[in-house]
């Protein structure tokens, strides 16, 4: 049970950490393209 526990616990790491590097990519392209249309 603690081996599931484990498991549970990495892919919840994982999924944090894949969300967050998804949502700074978003937010990192759409930085671009006001900075884009701001200076242009």
């Amino acid at each position: 049970m603690r081996d599931t526990a484990k498991t549970k616990g990495i892919f919840l790491a994982l999924g944090i950490l894949v969300g967050m590097l998804v949502a700074f990519g978003i937010v990192w392209l759409d930085f671009g393209r006001i900075s884009q249309k701001v200076i242009g």
